[in-house]
């Protein structure tokens, strides 16, 4: 393993305060999402963010976080990688996450890359409707290891952050620059 296993480090949060402006929206009719759009003028044309989650997918942090990559110029968009199926802040004593990325909170939801490479895929493609050609995906602790598996797919540059979960075979079938962050 390249990274390590998720661990309760994971599944720890600390809200930040502000309040988000990008919108809801729908990918492919089915999967959630948020999109931050850069302001015009201010717009880097053609280049966009794919922003990967943390286990506590699209809540207010990463809302702030694609909101400040949009300010700075770069649309972003953030697809549900769970199917709803997020972690509370807080997680409960106890809580066992490898169960909850092979079977899901309810048993028959899993997080795994059979799952959640699809959504990656259409979330890729959702950016390049909005005429994103060059992307940027930043992924953080689970949301990294699918930074990592999808350059395949159309991503030119990545960031990860506190990276969990990703194996050597992904790391070295990277066609690009990474940069990591590792906790």
């Amino acid at each position: 393993m390249a990274s390590n296993q998720p661990a309760k480090c994971c599944t720890e949060g600390m809200l930040h305060k502000g309040q988000p402006t990008g919108k809801s929206i729908k990918i492919d009719n089915n999967i959630d999402a948020s999109i931050a759009i850069a302001p015009e003028g201010k717009a880097h044309k053609g280049i966009g963010i794919l922003y990967l989650s943390d286990v506590f997918g699209i809540w207010n942090n990463s809302k702030l976080m694609a909101d400040q990559f949009a300010a700075d110029g770069y649309t972003t968009i953030i697809p549900d990688l769970f199917n709803g199926d997020v972690l509370p802040d807080p997680v409960l004593e106890g809580f066992d996450i490898m169960g909850w990325i092979y079977k899901g909170a309810n048993g028959n939801n899993p997080h795994t890359p059979a799952q959640v490479d699809p959504i990656v895929i259409k979330a890729i493609e959702a950016l390049k409707e909005q005429g994103i050609i060059k992307i940027g995906a930043v992924g953080y602790c689970f949301g990294a290891k699918y930074v990592a598996r999808n350059y395949k797919e159309g991503i030119d540059v990545g960031y990860v952050g506190h990276p969990s979960f990703i194996s050597e075979d992904e790391l070295t079938a990277i066609a690009g620059p990474l940069s990591i962050a590792a906790a």
